[in-house]
């Protein structure tokens, strides 16, 4: 299904499903109060085994998976196997609501929910004739109000939003209660609801509320500072009209001049001491007045930031089944440690980092945890150790993940990297090895041996930068061979407002998000060295390159150089910094983002722009994109020679009719030229005799199977190197293994194929 557009039919999905949820609540509804209901029992079967068939069309991996549990079961019901009872009702519900659920979020990738597993091991449980255990049922409540003996019945205390009583019947007053002592009151529980449901968006918007309100603080403090400054001018006036009355002094003058002249200059110092005290009284006032006003505005954010902060509990809640079931399916031993999961985020950001974290876990148990035999023969304990942790420090966020496993080889990053086009040969010779690591983060990338569903499509690493970047964040890599890899995601605690970096270039001011930046730095020209025809600058014992900042944003002017004293903002990563070269460092102040609207959405040079105190507006640079064009900044471009090279020649091996044909139709539709095998002594026989680029095969297949066909093919001096797929519909992880060691660079499994995946996957291991 690669060639269609899945998403134009989720709309007309959810609605289908919607008809399809309603008929299976009442459907089981009515089962509750008659359980031998035939036509209740096959309409509620053909919803869902309809809901079924539509979510695994669509890709909607848990809903398929969760009505076929339900189908199941209902199927068991249907031909009188099982009976109606209330723990199949119970468990079926609960279903219906999970389907529901996810019904809403349906998209691409599908919505996941943590109950779906429970549910589909309860729904096979029963249809397979076992008893789910019971719960010991719950107690009754106390009641609310404590009976009370008087013939007339008291007014009783209105509870928000529950519905209106039924009248009481009459029954016989019960008999009456020791009097309570004189003025005490009847004893009532307090029932008002101590929560209120408000919508996300409406709390959004007072979060935003609350963030102008404490860029307004700034505006403020300046009104400060010009009241100082114009207080420090009327202190000159007196100081110059005391001059001028001292020279006066001196003068030849009349009596009555220099009278005159006194009295003018007293009056002058009068009114200028006069307007000085005004001055200082409202000073004082409107300082007052701020710092009140600023007390309120940091508890009301506070407040406001606190609505929104959650714990990362909830982002690290998935990772342990992740880990188990990635694990095992490995054949690896992981044991999994995390800290600080009471440590507070916004909860955008945890909603954000849940698929990035996701990533970089599977990523470390797939790439760097090695097998508990290669661990043994390392000195390593059979089981690794994945760690996860989160720290708060002061306004941002660390979430760490590392591992003990083999490391990231800087020398294969730069293989891969020039094999993939990514670099070239001399460029990444140049590279030192912190360097070399952040290769890893460009789109395409992956050094895995082989290509699953795991790894290996080179999709992912860069989605992670982007996706921090997106937060305002930055994501560093520090790897040793042979010991382990930590990823360290550094992000905002709140995203109501945004800490930037101001600066000048070519008279605009322009920032950066803090979390991005190293810091700013003013250094002399003796600092500065040439290395490599560029101008670099020591920073942390380390050689930093200086690249203008200016023709980077195609800003009109002389090209600015380091001069007697530079001014710097250091751009991040830590293991591999840029300097930018700007006319002035401006301030470093909290600030609200406010979005560049639709018409601006799809370039990547800014990602926002705030309102300064004086009514300017600043654009904030995207990092990411400042960095990939000071990278390519001044590097030699050449232009491509016309290309000359064929179509790649295909052999696809396969021995279903079917199957083969549908291979040979999409591969050709590709523009590649394709021949086909019968079965794996075929195959053989046509490499022997012809060159081929790439070979394609099933595993079962008569005379050579497809595992040891491409044993055959590693074992042949002239066919060592040809790349093969393996695709079959063997989807054990026993398989996957045997594949791999046979010489397999990638292994797809029929039942999850798309032929937008097969035909990435050739153009990866082909490289065109």
């Amino acid at each position: 299904m690669g060639g269609f557009d899945l998403s134009a039919f989720f709309g007309q999905f959810r609605e289908e499903t919607e008809e399809n949820v309603r008929a299976l609540t009442t459907g089981l509804l009515a089962l509750e109060s008659n359980p031998g209901d035939r036509e209740a029992i096959d309409t509620i079967f053909r919803a869902a085994h309809t809901i079924k068939g539509s979510a695994r069309m669509l890709g909607q991996i848990d809903m398929g998976r969760l009505a076929h549990s339900m189908e199941s079961l209902l199927s068991a019901l249907r031909s009188g196997m099982l009976a109606m009872n209330a723990s199949i009702n119970d468990v079926l519900l609960a279903s219906v609501d999970v389907l529901l659920a996810l019904n809403a979020n349906v998209n691409e990738p599908p919505p996941t929910d943590p109950n779906v597993d429970m549910l589909v091991e309860q729904l096979n449980a029963l249809a397979a004739g076992e008893s789910l255990p019971t719960s010991p049922p719950a107690k009754k409540p106390a009641p609310i109000v404590e009976p009370v003996a008087e013939p007339e019945p008291k007014p009783v205390p209105v509870v928000l939003e529950q519905p209106k009583p039924e009248p009481a019947p009459v029954v016989a007053p019960p008999a009456p209660k020791k009097a309570r002592p004189t003025g005490e009151a009847p004893k009532l529980i307090n029932t008002t609801r101590s929560t209120v449901r408000v919508p996300i968006s409406r709390l959004d918007r007072l979060l935003n509320t609350a963030g102008e309100l404490v860029v307004t603080r700034q505006l403020h403090l300046e009104h400060v500072a010009d009241l100082e400054a114009l207080d420090k001018l009327l202190s000159k006036s007196e100081r110059l009209s005391q001059q001028l009355s001292e020279r006066l002094t001196g003068q030849r003058v009349t009596f009555q001049q220099r009278r005159e002249a006194s009295e003018l200059a007293s009056q002058l110092q009068n009114l200028a001491q006069s307007t000085r005290n005004q001055l200082r009284l409202l000073s004082e006032r409107w300082s007052s007045h701020s710092a009140a006003s600023e007390a309120l505005v940091d508890e009301l954010e506070a407040e406001v930031m606190a609505t929104r902060l959650q714990p990362v509990a909830g982002l690290f809640a998935p990772i342990p089944r992740a880990v188990r079931e990635l694990a095992r399916s490995l054949g690896k031993e992981v044991n999994l440690i995390t800290e600080g999961e009471t440590t507070e985020a916004d909860r955008k950001v945890i909603e954000l980092m849940a698929d990035p974290l996701l990533h970089l876990v599977r990523n470390a148990l797939d790439h760097g945890v090695e097998t508990p035999d290669d661990r043994i023969k390392t000195n390593k304990p059979a089981e690794a150790t994945l760690r996860l942790q989160a720290r708060s420090l002061g306004g941002t966020i660390e979430i760490i993940i590392s591992d003990d496993g083999r490391g990231i080889d800087p020398a294969v990053i730069r293989a891969t990297a020039i094999k993939r086009g990514i670099i070239d040969t001399e460029s990444a010779a140049r590279l030192r090895d912190e360097e070399a690591l952040e290769l890893i983060w460009q789109p395409g990338f992956s050094t895995s041996a082989i290509i699953t569903d795991v790894s290996g499509r080179g999709v992912g690493m860069d989605v992670v930068r982007a996706a921090v970047s997106e937060v305002g964040g930055r994501v560093d890599v520090h790897s040793v061979l042979g010991q382990g890899t930590t990823f360290t995601l550094i992000l905002p605690i709140t995203l109501l407002t945004t800490r930037v970096l101001l600066f000048d270039v070519a008279g605009t001011t322009y920032a950066l998000p803090s979390t991005a930046c190293l810091g700013g730095r003013r250094v002399s020209g003796a600092q500065i060295q040439m290395v490599e025809g560029r101008p670099s600058v020591r920073v942390d014992e380390r050689s930093v390159s200086i690249v203008a900042l200016a023709p980077l944003l195609e800003q009109r002017g002389p090209l600015p150089q380091p001069s007697d004293i530079s001014n710097l903002v250091v751009l991040g990563p830590a293991n591999r910094p840029l300097a930018l070269l700007v006319d002035k460092l401006v301030d470093e102040r909290e600030v609200v983002v406010k979005s560049l609207g639709a018409l601006l959405n799809e370039q990547r040079l800014c990602t926002g722009a705030i309102a300064l105190p004086d009514g300017r507006l600043v654009l904030v640079l995207n990092p990411l994109a400042i960095a990939a064009r000071a990278r390519e900044w001044g590097k030699p471009v050449a232009l491509p020679a016309p290309s000359k090279r064929q179509p790649a020649k295909l052999l696809v091996a396969e021995d279903s009719f079917t199957t083969r044909e549908l291979l040979r139709s999409m591969l050709q539709s590709a523009g590649y030229i394709v021949e086909t095998a019968i079965n794996g002594q075929d195959a053989l026989d046509k490499l022997n005799l012809n060159s081929y680029d790439l070979l394609v095969s099933d595993v079962e297949m008569p005379l050579l199977t497809g595992f040891e066909l491409t044993r055959r093919v590693r074992g042949h001096e002239r066919l060592r190197q040809l790349p093969i797929i393996i695709i079959t519909s063997l989807a054990r992880d026993s398989d996957r293994r045997e594949g791999l060691l046979a010489g397999a660079q990638a292994y797809i499994v029929k039942s999850q194929f798309d032929q937008s995946n097969l035909l990435e996957t050739i153009h990866q291991l082909l490289g065109r």
